[in-house]
């Protein structure tokens, strides 16, 4: 039996990219592209499906564009260009996001699937018994 898609995990198709090296920053640290797209402030896996999704040039452009953005790094938009060229060869091709219908939302359910009665009759219990409780605090004085 399959584990719901919220135990799965990530596409790990995009690690080789992800946990690349872009390279050395200014303090000497080393630099993965996860944590470079996490410092400026997006999700490093969302972004690089989306990049996987474009072709390599029009990836490699959006990828050094975002390079260039790096605070403290050192890179200027030129070897931004070489860097970003260099690692989205290691992009998988065709990365494709699953469908809505595919996707389970949090609670388990896959997209689109309605509440049943029994969802309806607990939460009528939860606002009947608040009521109660209102009613008789009120009631009390």
């Amino acid at each position: 039996m399959a584990l719901p898609s919220r135990f799965s995990l990530l596409n790990a198709n995009l690690d080789p990219f992800l946990f690349a090296s872009i390279g050395k920053e200014e303090s000497g640290m080393s630099l993965s592209v996860a944590s470079a797209l996490a410092r400026l402030g997006s999700d490093p896996w969302i972004e690089a499906e989306r990049l996987a999704g474009m072709p390599q040039a029009m990836a490699a452009d959006a990828l050094a564009a975002m390079l260039a953005r790096i605070p403290r790094a050192g890179w200027n938009l030129s070897e931004s260009r070489a860097i970003a060229a260099r690692l989205v060869q290691l992009l998988p091709r065709g990365v494709t996001k699953p469908s809505p219908s595919e996707s389970s939302k949090p609670d388990g359910r896959k997209a689109g699937t309605p509440l049943t009665w029994t969802h309806v009759l607990v939460l009528l219990f939860g606002l009947g018994l608040l009521a109660y409780t209102v009613f008789s605090m009120f009631a009390g004085r």
